[in-house]
């Protein structure tokens, strides 16, 4: 199998495994989904940390040293990677003693204690391995997963018994599964120490402090919008927008595991073939964000509400529009990311610092305007109005970088 075509069929094992979750707790009911919901953002929320803290640089960096020198940049990363899990159960910690959320989140913050470092493992072995291009053993270890995860949870779903302490604890298993999986059978060699650590630390934070900065200020919306939605309308329509949301996920699948493909091979490109090289491979993923998800948001227009009601059950028929609005959003999204991977490639993270800020303010007036009045489909609407402005300036920034780099070096 092809190395694009793996990368693809990985992200619909990955996709499939999340859309198939949130079916078996859909069953039980839209809030039952709507908490799920809620500890999956925070979660999500932590692997972006990581990934711009310790897998974004090491996928730029480790392609610059060789030998040894990889090893010891490895086992760093590794390192990197354990401190910010237990900075996740801090975290988790601290929001279970201020009784944040709805009443029913009380026992999955408990549980969120033991497995937000089994997720975060887990997504730190599927980056390492896509840094290094071993699509072959990633695609292994996401159907690991999906065999154990879905296994466990689909038979107490089928009894009535799946509640959503079950299902987190069903993701505990199989990514701690996963990630023994990939430390037995790993190709990559990790020889950190502390003091490397610390060194390659203050080298990845030159690059990261911007990229996490985005992904505090300007990535920000899809993980305070269920909390937004929860607080102001309650854990009920929670679950709509997460039904809505990890269908609208779907289309992203394709798109998605071309991204992870690509995400490596920009910063392989810029540094072998410069501007050009990097244009070439942004072109690609522009092309295919376009076609591929322009599709799907004619579809999420047409045929949303019956593929939702369908699915997850008649009180979620209503959401064509919510569906349709979102893809929109996605297709949004994916420009914008395009073009932070090629910032990114060319070591250029701090670029994107004003287009971060200006879309968290529009995205906070979008949201505080559109939610209170309109529900879920404020926060859909809000999602599109935050993606687009994002994209925009995003581009704009790109454009502005590759014609300065061009000028610099013909000077």
């Amino acid at each position: 199998m092809r190395s694009g075509s793996l990368a693809i069929a990985d992200q619909a094992v990955v996709s499939g495994t999340n859309f198939a979750t949130s079916i078996l707790l859909g069953w039980s009911g839209k809030t039952e989904l709507g908490i799920y919901y809620l500890a999956l953002s925070l979660l999500v929320f932590f692997r972006g940390i990581q990934e711009q803290l310790v897998t974004a640089p090491y996928m730029v960096y480790a392609h610059r040293r060789s030998g040894t020198a990889t090893e010891i940049y490895a086992g760093s990363s590794l390192l990197h990677h354990l401190a910010l899990a237990v900075l996740s159960s801090l975290v988790v910690g601290g929001l279970l003693l201020a009784g944040m959320g709805p009443l029913q989140m009380k026992s999955v913050w408990i549980l969120l204690l033991g497995i937000a470092p089994l997720y975060l493992l887990r997504d730190f072995a599927r980056q390492m391995l896509f840094a290094q291009l071993n699509l072959r053993m990633a695609f292994a270890l996401d159907i690991l997963v999906a065999i154990l995860q879905l296994g466990l949870m689909f038979p107490l779903a089928l009894r009535g018994m799946l509640s959503v302490e079950l299902a987190w604890l069903s993701v505990a298993f199989a990514s701690g599964a996963a990630a023994l999986f990939w430390a037995v059978f790993k190709s990559e060699s990790f020889h950190g120490n502390l003091a490397a650590a610390r060194i390659h630390a203050r080298e990845n934070w030159s690059f990261a402090r911007w990229a996490l900065l985005t992904q505090v200020i300007g990535s920000s919306t899809p993980y305070l919008m269920p909390w937004i939605v929860a607080g102001i309308h309650g854990a009920k329509e929670t679950g709509s927008l997460g039904a809505c949301t990890t269908i609208v996920g779907l289309s992203n699948m394709f798109l998605i595991g071309v991204g992870n493909l690509l995400s490596p091979r920009a910063a392989q490109a810029f540094a072998r073939g410069g501007i050009p090289a990097l244009q070439h491979v942004l072109w690609q993923r522009g092309t295919l964000c376009v076609s591929a998800l322009g599709l799907a948001s004619l579809l999420a227009f047409a045929i949303g509400g019956p593929v939702a009601g369908l699915v997850y059950g008649p009180e979620f028929a209503d959401c064509g529009i919510i569906m349709g609005l979102l893809s929109l959003a996605a297709l949004a999204n994916s420009l914008g990311m395009t073009a932070g991977n090629g910032l990114c490639s060319m070591d250029r993270p701090g670029a994107n610092l004003w287009a971060d800020v200006g879309t968290f303010l529009i995205s906070l007036a979008a949201m505080f305007i559109l939610i209170p009045t309109l529900g879920t489909l404020g926060a859909a609407l809000a999602t599109l109005v935050t993606m687009t402005t994002d994209a925009a300036m995003r581009w704009f920034i790109l454009l502005r970088t590759m014609r300065n780099h061009s000028v610099g070096r013909s000077a």
